[in-house]
């Protein structure tokens, strides 16, 4: 969401399905004078496509509408947008951890997709994706991030590759890999 606030118009979506289109309303009155004479029947348009979206909540609903507008302008089916995505398979997970542990584990604050610390355990997943890929060769694609949880004394892990297989593989890596950093800093403690 802090991102998307940076542009003047900004798009988010988070895992759980929240997110939204975020509009500088005062930078419409801008574009308005640029495109004066140009084409005003396009930013009419423009302005009323982004007044569908509902900026303080994230209105899944209101997503939904605009979407179904923006397929209708592009005279694209449903099934013309399907075709334009592949989805991967993934894995959603989590390992328990006490929040000492959790609270030692510092997502990048823009966009939560790696780890800023500690960085020996960023480094573990990086190595582990990039052993995966390795394997299948050209072609595959995988991708892991890990975080800890807001709600729960739990470390959140998410991973995606191109192979169920690989996702599995990936995951279990992983979760082993959590476990075993927490156990270093429940003994790291002890000494």
């Amino acid at each position: 969401h802090r991102a998307a606030e940076g542009y003047d118009v900004g798009v988010y979506f988070e895992a759980n399905g929240h997110g939204t289109v975020l509009v500088k309303r005062e930078r419409l009155g801008e574009w308005a004078s640029v495109v004066e004479g140009r084409d005003e029947r396009a930013y009419e348009r423009l302005v009323a496509f982004l007044g569908i979206f509902n900026q303080t909540t994230g209105d899944a609903l209101a997503d939904l509408l605009a979407t179904e507008a923006a397929l209708k302008y592009l005279n694209m089916s449903f099934a013309d947008w399907a075709a334009l995505y592949t989805e991967l398979p993934c894995r959603q997970t989590k390992v328990a951890l006490p929040r000492w542990v959790l609270n030692r584990l510092q997502p990048h604050p823009e966009h939560e997709k790696t780890l800023t610390q500690p960085t020996e355990l960023q480094a573990s997943v990086d190595t582990a994706v990039s052993s995966l890929i390795a394997q299948h060769g050209d072609g595959y694609s995988a991708r892991a991030f890990i975080r800890p949880s807001g709600t729960e004394d739990v470390c959140r892990l998410y991973v995606e590759a191109t192979t169920a297989e690989g996702a599995d593989r990936l995951s279990d890596e992983l979760k082993a890999k959590i476990s075993q950093f927490g156990a270093q800093m429940a003994k790291s403690v002890m000494k």
